[in-house]
């Protein structure tokens, strides 16, 4: 439990609006009639971005990032030029949208309030949160691009990180059913920025500043196209109960150091990208990522789901895992960095 005279959670009574698990109509119709009462006020978000541009530049902030391979969700880091990093998951941006949502931003110092906020997903209890609501975080810059050279990371790209994790301006909200392919829906960024661009507009040059990169240009017309959801996911069918066919049930990956992992901040992951066979695919129910074949797993879990992508030049798998077990041991069956475990034969006639 988060101290209540930093954080404010009983003053955090009123409901969020629940994700909607489907829904079929316009981009505009969306971000109004179900995105939108899920947005902070403007005086909330203008608060928020006064506070946070005055302690950034204070020489003694602490830069709440996002985790990345080599940094520790809750132990604080130095970088080489003794820059101090404090790494999450989802659940800081989580909490600081649920505080903002309800009017409650605490008037405490931020410092103190960036030091109390949940860093890990199992800290993130005791109040209701977006993603507990069935939304998705999704964000208009990205959080992460592949730099996790932290030791090296300047105070500008330190900065940078900061305001795309924290920052209610770079965040908007997708159910979680198909948040993969909706989240990344550029039509549907497109509107976003020009939404925010209009209601946040005292605070949206300074935060695209602050933010870096090339955001999503704003504009009106995306607003008219035609955006769908479901609750239909791509689940893995069970091997159990099939004829005599073997089929594949684990894999095991060696994964160096988290490389290209996506930690989805709600007790799952999403794998890299991996050259499998779809047939495969479709049966595997376990996956574990190790640093080598003598080590055992360091992530591992029931998968829930997967997609394809295209990954230079070739169709490559992601898996969606939800973290659960023990370490495993590697299991072999497969050449290189991929180790297959297959079904028993059927003893059925």
């Amino acid at each position: 439990m988060q101290d209540s005279a930093i954080l404010p959670i009983d003053r955090l009574q009123r409901p969020l609006p629940a994700a909607p698990s489907r829904f079929d109509g316009t981009i505009a119709s969306f971000v109004h009639e179900r995105m939108e009462p899920m947005l902070p006020s403007v005086r909330a978000v203008g608060a928020f971005h006064a506070g946070l541009v005055a302690y950034l530049e204070r020489p003694d902030a602490t830069f709440v990032v996002r985790h990345v391979s080599g940094l520790t969700r809750r132990e604080r880091h130095r970088t080489d030029a003794g820059e101090v990093l404090l790494p999450g998951d989802n659940s800081p941006p989580w909490w600081v949208h649920s505080l903002l949502w309800h009017d409650a931003w605490p008037p405490a110092d931020l410092g103190a309030v960036l030091e109390a906020l949940p860093k890990h997903v199992h800290d993130a209890q005791g109040i209701q949160h977006a993603n507990s609501a069935g939304w998705h975080l999704a964000h208009l810059l990205g959080v992460k691009d592949g730099d996790t050279d932290w030791r090296r990371w300047p105070r500008r790209d330190l900065t940078r990180r900061m305001v795309r994790n924290l920052h209610p301006c770079n965040h908007f909200f997708v159910p979680k059913a198909e948040w993969q392919r909706v989240g990344a829906h550029g039509d549907l960024h497109e509107y976003v920025a020009w939404v925010y661009r209009k209601r946040y507009r005292s605070v949206w040059s300074e935060f695209l500043s602050l933010a870096g990169g090339t955001a999503p240009r704003p504009r009106s017309q995306a607003g008219d196209l035609t955006l769908t959801i479901s609750n239909a996911t791509q689940t893995p069918p069970k091997s159990s109960g099939r004829t005599g066919r073997r089929v594949v049930v684990a894999m095991h990956f060696v994964c160096r150091g988290d490389r290209n992992v996506n930690d989805l901040g709600d007790g799952t992951f999403e794998t890299g990208v991996w050259k499998v066979s779809l047939q495969h695919a479709e049966t595997v129910e376990t996956v574990a990522l190790h640093d080598n074949k003598n080590a055992p797993s360091y992530r591992h879990g029931r998968v829930l789901g997967w997609r394809t992508v295209e990954h230079e030049g070739s169709q490559r798998v992601v898996f969606t895992v939800q973290q659960t077990g023990r370490p495993q041991r590697w299991c072999g069956g497969g050449s290189g960095e991929k180790g297959y475990r297959w079904s028993e034969p059927s003893t059925k006639a």
